[in-house]
């Protein structure tokens, strides 16, 4: 731990949000290395942060907990706050920072400054980002280019970039919240930008569709000069993306848009970022076209074979990425072979006679119509938890009615999820546990059948977060065939 002389004037950082998954721990212990002095402040308590907490204890004094409240007078002395990504920007503890003239930042962005001018992927959408970044990742190692996996996909980037050799790509998931907090400029190294689809999610922090969209499209925003974007086709055309294709390049505001910027850039010797669209909906066939390549997926391996074909999208999304990265086509069909999808995404396990398909990443009815249409009709489908603000299920209830599948509900609001449902036409069981309904699903579904759990609402009503709410489903699948539920 460096720590600073005498001579040198103490500065006060406070981090907002300890967390239960390593951000909080790693902004804390990056800003102690560079000779902060750190108040970490979380509304949740000791017990709840044990791991974390022990986590921070070879700092030793240089930080200070404020656990189970914010203290606005920590806010309003500090010098630089890292915020959580769950914290809103608009909280009024940042607020009162900011008036005290405090840099507002978050883990993420001090990754970001660490490997400013490394070539770095920002990938973001509201379904597929994991999958993307893991598949380009894998394809890249496969093709022989060194390339490390971070962001918001359970272990936080500061941990990763602080050993990142030359050369190496970064290849970074990040949510519309990371996004949200992130300055809207240009950074050196960021060639790509890539967001797989923008559908309707996170209304309760965003407020609306719209501003939602605007968070996703600041990933435009952050492209070097001369940066490909990969965006959907229609969501490119949006005037989202024509201002964040026009911000935060080094010559001129952007005032004129996208292309008047374009024109711009050039006059200053700026190359302008470059868009590359793609279409809705995963590509059809055994094949995928990505930069005029074509790769055959059947005689890649048996697993690509039968992969979702959702994810067939993500992959020729991870293709194109890969490709505009200098990868050669024929090391890409290699490393095609080895490829596996992320856990909690349509894996598939085999219980007897019964396929369980795990798609437990699933946290909205949009992102279950297509997950629900790939499995045989008559499949049995377990969804529930806590609804998020402003979805609808009427389209998820009609497409279920329509395929005759058994519907098993929980969660804190399963009696709203049943209701909607059912006036869609879909036969629907609500229960009142978790527990119960894994059974009830596992029971209704006979030999030879297929299981989804597609939960379609957010896990916080039971769980820590959806991966632990999937491993509990196939826990609980697995301990009832073997007889030992209870």
């Amino acid at each position: 731990m460096t720590t600073q002389g005498s001579s040198q004037r103490t500065r006060h950082a406070v981090v907002m949000g300890l967390g239960l998954f390593g951000g909080g721990v790693a902004a804390a212990r990056h800003l102690v290395e560079r000779g902060w002095r750190v108040l970490v402040t979380d509304l949740r308590g000791a017990d709840a942060l044990r791991a974390s907490i022990d986590a921070l204890q070879a700092c030793g004094d240089a930080i200070e907990l404020r656990l189970g409240e914010h203290r606005e007078e920590d806010f309003e002395r500090a010098e630089l706050v890292v915020a959580n990504p769950a914290v809103d920007p608009a909280n009024p503890l940042l607020e009162a920072a900011r008036r005290g003239g405090a840099r507002i930042t978050s883990e993420l962005e001090l990754a970001l400054d660490l490997v400013e001018g490394r070539p770095v992927v920002l990938v973001t959408g509201t379904q597929g980002k994991t999958s993307t970044t893991t598949f380009l990742h894998s394809l890249l190692i496969g093709a022989g280019i060194p390339a490390r996996l971070g962001g918001n996909m359970g272990r936080p980037l500061l941990e990763e970039v602080t050993s990142l050799a030359d050369g190496e790509v970064l290849c970074v998931e990040v949510s519309s919240y990371q996004l949200e907090a992130l300055p809207a400029r240009a950074r050196r190294g960021v060639r790509l930008a890539i967001v797989t689809n923008v559908l309707v999610d996170h209304l309760e922090r965003h407020g609306t569709p719209e501003a939602y969209g605007r968070a996703k499209a600041r990933v435009v925003s952050l492209l070097e000069p001369g940066g490909l974007a990969l965006l959907p086709e229609a969501w490119s055309r949006g005037e989202a993306v024509s201002e964040a294709l026009a911000r935060g390049l080094p010559a001129g505001d952007g005032s004129e848009g996208a292309r008047g910027h374009e024109a711009q850039g050039r006059e200053n010797g700026t190359a302008p970022r470059r868009v590359q669209t793609h279409p809705p909906g995963p590509p059809e066939g055994t094949h995928l076209e990505a930069g005029g390549v074509r790769f055959d997926l059947e005689s890649a391996s048996a697993s690509l074979a039968t992969l979702p074909r959702f994810q067939l999208a993500n992959l020729r999304l991870a293709l194109e990425a890969a490709l505009e990265l200098g990868a050669a086509p024929e090391a890409l069909r290699s490393a095609l072979g080895s490829l596996r999808t992320p856990a909690h995404r349509s894996e598939v396990h085999l219980l007897g006679d019964r396929r369980i398909v795990d798609n437990g990443v699933c946290t909205t009815p949009e992102a279950a119509l297509g997950p629900v249409a790939e499995q045989p009709l008559g499949s049995t489908v377990l969804l529930g938890g806590r609804r998020k603000q402003g979805l609808s299920f009427e389209e998820l209830g009609r497409l279920l009615a329509s395929r005759g599948d058994r519907v098993h509900v929980f969660g804190a609001d399963r009696d709203s999820v049943t209701e909607e449902l059912q006036a869609a036409g879909a036969p629907t069981a609500s229960h009142a546990t978790f527990e119960e309904a894994v059974d009830a699903a596992l029971d209704a579904t006979p030999q030879g059948g297929t299981l989804l759990f597609s939960p379609a609402c957010a896990s916080f009503d039971t769980h820590r977060n959806f991966e632990e709410r999937a491993q509990a489903f196939l826990d609980r699948v697995r301990a009832c065939d073997a007889g030992t539920g209870g």
